[in-house]
């Protein structure tokens, strides 16, 4: 009957030291760690019993077959730390705008000029973005998953490099810098210049003289302005009367966001709020004439800058609590 090699079972104890000596990670250098695979475990463990066996008989052959085996391994982890110092860095390839809840597949290729193969895994620390490297002959391959959960603007910079190659003997980690921008905006909600959105308003009138409608008291409002006849002592009750006029045709393209957040309202609102100005700010694209206000800050699209800071703050908005800059054009309220 032929030997099946699953048949082998390892003692519990075994398998537990293995897994223990798998897990180890020694600093070896600044920045720089070494642990075992579980190939290497077990080489670690053949080795032990050869170089035992070699110093108690004295032969030369087992000698020789120690020391050859050493330096397989111990070139296998030069090697290794070799191929993790040539990788270049590529924080800048990350996508320059991810949108919350979709996500994004990204792969690139790089052309380097080692000519070693190997499989490294990339890890950033904040945000928890994995990445993987396939290096062959002269090209790099960069791909990851990348599925952005929140809103944030955070600049990265950590990054942790690991990989078995050549051999899959080791595991050897090393930790650099290469700065990035994690930009994720609210996932884009479309709308019209006439559309309401459950408690997201879009609309086309600017402050006048006409009275037009109520609407819920926001930190910031006027005392003078609360309709007391439909209000009580309760903060919460109150309501603001609304003055607005028709706004000329020639500014409809122009859009001031509220960023104040009434007691109704959730952070989904919020975020809601912010992928309709971001609906609104792609749409109009780079180097357009129109002019965007963010809650206390104003932008030029047509200004290349202009655009990309407005990009970047949609990012990391927060909720305010005094009115918008004053201005022309639609206003996106809660």
């Amino acid at each position: 009957m032929a030997y099946n090699p699953s048949d082998l079972r390892l003692p519990p104890w075994l398998l537990k030291l293995l897994n223990a000596l798998i897990r180890l990670r020694i600093p070896i250098a600044p920045h720089w760690n070494i642990g075992m695979t579980r190939a290497g475990g077990l080489m670690f463990f053949s080795l032990l019993g050869l170089w035992s066996a070699a110093f108690y008989s004295g032969n030369n052959l087992l000698y020789l077959c120690g020391g050859m085996l050493f330096s397989i391994a111990f070139l296998a982890c030069i090697q290794g730390i070799q191929i993790l110092r040539h990788v270049p860095k590529f924080g800048h390839i990350l996508p320059t705008v991810l949108e919350q809840g979709i996500p994004h597949i990204l792969r690139q290729q790089q052309t380097i000029a080692t000519s070693t193969s190997a499989m490294i895994e990339v890890v950033w620390n904040q945000p928890d973005i994995h990445m993987q490297i396939n290096m062959q002959t002269k090209h790099m391959t960069i791909m990851a998953h990348l599925f952005p959960e929140q809103r944030a603007c955070t600049s990265i910079a950590q990054q942790h490099l690991s990989t078995a190659a050549p051999l899959g003997l080791w595991q050897i980690e090393y930790q650099r810098q290469d700065a990035a921008l994690w930009l994720v905006l609210a996932a884009p909600i479309a709308w019209s210049e006439t559309q309401s959105l459950g408690e997201v308003t879009a609309s086309q009138r600017i402050e006048g003289d006409e009275y037009d409608d109520l609407r819920a008291y926001v930190a910031g409002d006027s005392i003078a302005r609360i309709h007391w006849r439909k209000s009580t002592l309760n903060p919460d009750t109150w309501r603001i009367k609304r003055f607005t006029q028709a706004q000329p045709s020639h500014h409809q393209k122009h859009v001031r966001v509220d960023l104040r957040l009434p007691s109704y309202a959730s952070a989904q609102d919020f975020d809601r709020l912010l992928g309709m100005a971001w609906y609104w700010l792609k749409k109009q694209g780079q180097y357009s004439h129109e002019h965007f206000i963010l809650g206390q800050q104003y932008f030029d699209l047509a200004v290349p800058t202009d655009y990309q800071a407005a990009i970047k703050a949609l990012a990391q908005a927060q909720s305010e609590s005094t009115p918008p800059l004053q201005g022309e054009g639609m206003l996106l309220s809660l």
